[in-house]
């Protein structure tokens, strides 16, 4: 006879930030963690949605050009009969844009995560500094785009650390 040795749960506790070494910790998130997140900002979701559209609506052309070409090359008897003869003809088609659909949502995604991941950052450190709260220098990553704004608002910042006004050319 065969016992099973049944285990409580192990329950893990999550790890947290420690708040008390990082006075600016607020529960936000991690570089580390916005890394992995895909959707950073509403400019992403409109991204995805208009590339989603123009897929659907290129779709809607090329199955009109198809019916169109099919009916002209070989006239069926019936409208169900052309829809057949399309789907037989070019459904391998519509199948593979399908399946390349996500490929090309997902690097789309990528790709607007190089220029939202830093405009995100510059806000938050823009909020920061507009609280009156002290802000690091931010720091972009190597193939982030706008790596020059983050020198200037650099540069804008250390000199509003150190007090001095900036010169304006009259």
């Amino acid at each position: 006879m065969l016992f099973m040795v049944r285990r409580a749960p192990v329950k893990f506790k999550p790890r947290r930030a420690n708040h008390k070494r990082n006075p600016s910790w607020k529960g936000a998130t991690t570089v580390r963690q916005r890394r992995r997140q895909l959707l950073l900002d509403r400019v992403q979701s409109i991204l995805i949605a208009r590339v989603v559209f123009y897929w659907f609506f290129c779709l809607l052309a090329a199955s009109l050009m198809a019916s169109c070409w099919t009916a002209w090359d070989d006239p069926p008897t019936s409208s169900l009969e052309l829809a057949r003869k399309v789907l037989h003809a070019y459904g391998p088609a519509l199948g593979a844009t399908v399946l390349v659909l996500p490929l090309v949502v997902f690097d789309v995604l990528r790709l607007s995560n190089r220029f939202v991941g830093p405009m995100y950052r510059l806000r938050m450190a823009l909020k920061e500094a507009a609280s009156g709260r002290s802000v690091a220098p931010i720091k972009f990553r190597d193939d982030d785009f706008w790596r020059d704004v983050a020198d200037d608002f650099n540069r804008a910042l250390a000199q509003r650390q150190a007090g001095d006004a900036p010169t304006t050319a009259a």
